[in-house]
């Protein structure tokens, strides 16, 4: 098991007071901190080494709570500050932070946000009384790992409050500057900014005549011209107000100033009749209608856009005689008022509308079909032959059809030519004997006798059936079953056989839950009742290997199980054909060891602590299972793997290639994984193509035709 450790140098204070307030402006509020790592390859190993290359670090500001030190952290822990901002509670942050490491040693300075996934500390995280730094470390191998303990900062909060108090300038808040702060007459006319005071600033009454800049009328001289007829120009008389004659208020001897009334529109204020008629032209209080406009008289200079629509115009007022001649353009119409055209009529198969006619009515006119000349044949992607003039002939281009070109279940047995499929249609190793139905070395569960096989050349029941040294060929039976089997248990029932090439054996497991740690022998299908009602679990409290495949197991298959509960689900040493099983909460789900060339197909792996599929050193192949849930759901480690049509999501990363790694990974969907999709190290080369994935970390042989789950292709 690796481990890592970190050694610290002591944190440096980088917020430094300084004798003007303009340098203090400029002090960046980062924290310098570096260190160095150290990776022990286990508990016994006490020389570790130091990585160089970009290390993986993740980084929190804590409030140092008891709940803090939980696992996971509770709710009296506070998370202050992250490197992405995404951490709560003092837990891990989502994205890292990638920093050159040489030798073990790092360095950077925390709230850089020139650094990717780097946000900035805001200044008020210390002044909170008690912070302590937390950190992630990835080696590459185990994880994201919190380091411990963490480390209390001391003397950085002290700096940044210092900081923060050296650049106030002003004095603000409100209640702060009381009369008692402010000298008498220390406020002058040129303190007061234009338009500052208004009546809310004014208390009442505090206004004489004497603080007034004109002669204003007393009351003494308002009461003596009360019900008089003399004035001087400042005010009107009761009796001038009251009057019933019209050429009293407001006549030629006598006029009111326009600019002495409060909300006269400009347009008024002139004092101009500007309608051009008389009052009773108006149909309704403030309507205009046709009379009052000139014929011609409103133009598209006149009126702004979508200034006009049905409530300002009275019904019928606006005739073609008043509208300026190509006055009215698109901006001018109001779109949400103009009604769809009703079309009349329709066109005849073989045709369509070529023209609407002003009452709705359509022209139709012929198809243009059956015309025109192919300049060229052109084969696409598949196909080859091509050609621009004559018989042009398109074939299909030996394994142009892959699978995607064919639709599920399209190709019956109708659609296939007598003959037509002989060996050189068949991949090699692709049927298996779950998909014959007959009786193949003389299996009577197959579902059909031998006679089912038609073709030449192959082999009969009859030439099965025959004696080697007293050996039968024919596969035998054992049955595993709680009650009313051969055996208790398969490890009991692997002990009782003796496979070989010629006599091998079918242990069929009933369905029920099987406590055991099971060595499989070679020549032996081990299959049970189906991965929903049969469930194999790690028999040993610590947690050992469920089913450990060993060296020189060339034909073991293992199908229709769920297993669980062991340190590796199913280890893998040579070989072996692992086929719809259910492979769940185990540390490693299965775990292929040095030169494994196993086939995984059809499984679903899931919920497994760190690695759905973990190889070392192999080359197995891995086709159309479903992996979700796992802390990694494939990780290549020196290996070469062919990955092809598996489902690779929601774990916290995908497909991880690393330590000089060469898989071929086509036709996979490998989307929604917390990290990253694919992560591809600088010493690993895959061929990545015809994937559907949305990110990807490193570049190195990346192939062609992959697309992000939106189809935009990379």
């Amino acid at each position: 098991m690796r481990h890592v450790k970190l050694i610290l140098s002591a944190l440096t204070i980088v917020v430094v007071s300084a004798s003007m307030y303009a340098m203090a402006a400029s002090i960046p509020l980062m924290i310098p901190y570096q260190g160095t790592i150290m990776v022990y390859q286990s508990a016994e190993d006490v020389e570790g080494t130091k990585p160089n290359g970009d290390g993986q670090f993740k980084f929190a500001i804590l409030n140092g709570h008891e709940d803090c030190k939980k696992s996971p952290p509770a709710g009296g822990c506070t998370t202050y500050w992250s490197n992405d901002g995404t951490s709560t509670i003092g837990g891990e942050p989502t994205n890292y932070i990638s920093i050159p490491t040489s030798n073990g040693n790092f360095a950077l300075k925390l709230g850089d946000t020139s650094i990717s996934k780097m946000q900035a500390i805001p200044g008020n995280v210390f002044d909170n009384s008690t912070t302590y730094l937390r950190v992630w470390f990835n080696d590459g191998v185990k994880g994201f790992q919190m380091l411990s303990p963490d480390r209390q900062l001391v003397s950085v909060p002290f700096s940044y409050r210092a900081d923060r108090a050296y650049m106030a300038d002003a004095v603000t808040g409100e209640g702060v500057v009381g009369s008692s702060q402010i000298s008498d007459s220390a406020i002058t006319q040129g303190k007061i900014a234009a338009g500052a005071v208004g009546t809310a600033q004014i208390s009442d009454s505090s206004i004489g005549t004497t603080d007034l800049s004109f002669d204003p009328a007393t009351q003494t001289e308002l009461d003596s011209h009360k019900g008089g007829s003399d004035h001087d120009g400042r005010y009107f008389t009761e009796a001038e107000l009251s009057t019933n004659t019209p050429e009293t208020f407001n006549s030629t001897g006598n006029p009111v100033d326009w600019t002495k009334l409060k909300g006269v529109p400009s347009g008024f204020s002139d004092g101009v009749d500007n309608v051009g008629g008389a009052a009773d032209d108006v149909a309704c209080s403030g309507c205009v209608d046709s009379t009052d406009i000139a014929a011609g008289g409103v133009d598209i200079s006149k009126i702004a856009d979508k200034a006009v629509d049905t409530k300002h115009i009275v019904d019928n007022a606006v005739t073609s005689a008043k509208i300026f001649a190509g006055a009215v353009g698109s901006a001018q119409i109001n779109k949400a008022e103009v009604q769809k055209r009703l079309l009349s009529g329709t066109c005849a198969e073989g045709s369509s509308i070529r023209t609407v006619d002003a009452d709705g009515a359509i022209v139709c006119e012929t198809d243009d079909i059956g015309t025109g000349d192919i300049t060229g044949v052109f084969a696409g992607t598949g196909l080859t032959g091509s050609g621009i003039s004559g018989d042009v002939t398109l074939s299909i281009t030996p394994g142009g059809v892959v699978t995607d070109l064919i639709v599920d279940k399209a190709v019956t047995s109708a659609k296939i030519a007598d003959g037509a499929v002989d060996t050189t249609q068949i991949n090699n190793n692709s049927i298996l004997s779950e998909d014959v139905k007959f009786n193949y070395a003389g299996s009577a569960s197959k579902g059909g006798p031998a006679s089912d096989l038609t073709c030449s050349t192959c082999v009969s029941a009859a030439e099965l059936n025959f004696s080697i040294a007293g050996i039968s060929p024919a596969a035998q039976h054992k049955v595993v079953a709680q009650s009313g089997g051969d055996f208790p248990t398969i490890s009991a029932a692997l002990a009782a056989i003796n496979p070989t090439y010629l006599q091998p054996f079918v242990i069929d497991v009933m369905p029920g839950t099987y406590s055991d740690n099971i060595t499989m022998k070679d020549h032996v299908h081990l299959r049970g009742a189906g991965s929903e009602v049969t469930i194999i679990n790690s028999l040993t409290t610590d947690k050992d290997n469920v089913i450990t495949l060993p060296s020189g197991i060339t034909h073991a298959t293992i199908s229709g199980l769920t297993i669980t509960g062991g340190t590796y689900g199913i280890h893998i040493i040579t070989s072996g054909y692992i086929t719809g099983n259910t492979v769940n909460n185990n540390t490693y789900g299965i775990y292929n060891n040095k030169y494994s060339t196993a086939t995984i197909s059809g499984n679903i792996i899931t919920g497994n602590g760190s690695y759905g599929i973990y190889n070392y050193a192999s080359s197995p192949t891995i086709t159309k299972n479903t992996i979700i849930s796992n802390s990694y759901g494939i990780y290549n480690d020196t290996s070469s793997p062919t990955i092809t049509g598996n489902t690779v999501t929601s774990n916290s990363s995908g497909i991880g290639n690393f330590n000089s790694s060469k898989p071929n990974i086509f036709f996979n969907n490998i989307t929604r994984n917390k990290n990253n999709d694919i992560e591809v190290d600088i010493s690993s080369s895959p061929n990545i193509s015809f994937n559907i994935y949305d990110n990807i970390s490193g570049t190195t042989g990346v192939g062609a035709y992959n697309v992000k789950s939106n189809g935009v292709p990379h």
